[in-house]
């Protein structure tokens, strides 16, 4: 009895670090949002790579392309390119950015990610 109260903490710590480390290997790769109001329509492209071997700083860039429609009209093909850098919260299991004041959630069982309330869906684990 005593070596299962004594094995028992070990247990769950190594569960916990366990279940952090699946969300950080979910973490990198390329989500794509489709955009699809009454202005605009396209699609935002999301990739992420981890930056350091400790997994917790992630770069990411996000290419959005769109079409504007005004009045009717469609515009020619617009493409936005921006890129920062982001820190894992291990206690929240997030992703925090300063610079755009960005929180970024992740559901791995949907492979899904969350920026705002725009909702990704991961199309590939392979980093750009």
């Amino acid at each position: 009895m005593k070596i299962y109260r004594w094995f028992l903490p070990f247990l769950i710590i190594s569960c916990q670090v366990s279940q952090s480390d699946q969300l950080k290997d979910f973490i990198p790769g390329t989500y794509r949002a489709n955009i699809n109001q009454e202005y605009s329509t396209g699609h935002d492209t999301l990739f992420i790579k981890a930056i350091n071997n400790f997994g917790n700083t992630y770069q990411l860039t996000r290419i959005s392309s769109f079409i504007r429609k005004i009045d009717g009209v469609e515009y020619p093909l617009e493409r936005k390119k921006k890129q920062w850098v982001a820190t894992y919260d291990s206690n929240k299991k997030v992703l925090n950015e300063t610079a755009q004041s960005a929180t970024i959630s992740f559901d791995p069982d949907k492979r899904e990610l969350y920026l705002g309330s725009r909702r990704y869906i991961k199309i590939s684990n392979h980093n750009k």
